[in-house]
């Protein structure tokens, strides 16, 4: 049967919404039980959703040394006469290769990270060491919103500051597991070099 149109908006809206928040944050058990409702009512339009979401990967993406240029609206003759008024957009200036990297970590292992930075003493921290969007090309036309959010992305120092407070961070993680210890040590060593990381989760919601 196919799913009504302001069902499917209300149901992927619910589910984008919490996957964001179980990432950053973690859910409370009234969230688990409303993101469970909603991947059950999902299945209707998406029998494997589960599974798929499960499987997916997380796109981790660091950069630095970034600018951004207004990017003109074309429009046409009766638009310009009319003055109607049109959103600005922005795009990415990147000089060298090198200061975009992107790298992707699979979705349960990015619920691990989340779990062992709270264990570790960073649970109030982490969710703004590491941010998290969805459905935010970097390289597509920005809207002034989007700018704002990154602009608002946090300084690498101050990352790497809160990650040296935790005293004997990869001994921890290397009791964790081989693949903690690598997150670890890239996530360090990245933000020493100055960039800026965060978490895209669009790959969850292509079925």
């Amino acid at each position: 049967m196919k799913m009504r149109k302001e069902d499917l908006i209300r149901i992927y809206g619910g589910l984008e919404e919490l996957r964001q928040k179980q990432v950053s944050k973690g859910l409370s058990s009234t969230e688990e039980r409303k993101l469970e409702s909603l991947l059950t009512e999902a299945e209707v339009d998406e029998p494997d959703i589960r599974q798929s979401q499960w499987e997916s990967p997380v796109n981790v993406f660091a950069l630095k040394n970034e600018r951004f240029k207004e990017q003109p609206v074309k429009r046409g003759l009766l638009q310009r006469l009319f003055q109607r008024d049109y959103p600005e957009y922005h795009r990415l200036i990147m000089t060298k290769e090198e200061d975009f990297i992107r790298k992707q970590w699979p979705f349960p292992f990015i619920l691990e990270l989340r779990q062992f930075m709270e264990e570790a003493g960073l649970g109030w921290d982490w969710p703004k060491m590491l941010p998290v969007t969805i459905y935010q090309d970097i390289f597509e036309h920005l809207t002034d919103e989007d700018l704002d959010w990154f602009k608002q992305l946090p300084d690498p120092n101050w990352s790497q500051m809160k990650f040296l407070e935790i005293e004997d961070m990869e001994m921890k993680a290397a009791a964790h597991s081989k693949e903690m210890l690598e997150a670890v040590r890239w996530l360090r060593d990245h933000w020493d070099k100055g960039y800026k990381i965060y978490l895209d989760l669009t790959e969850l919601f292509f079925f």
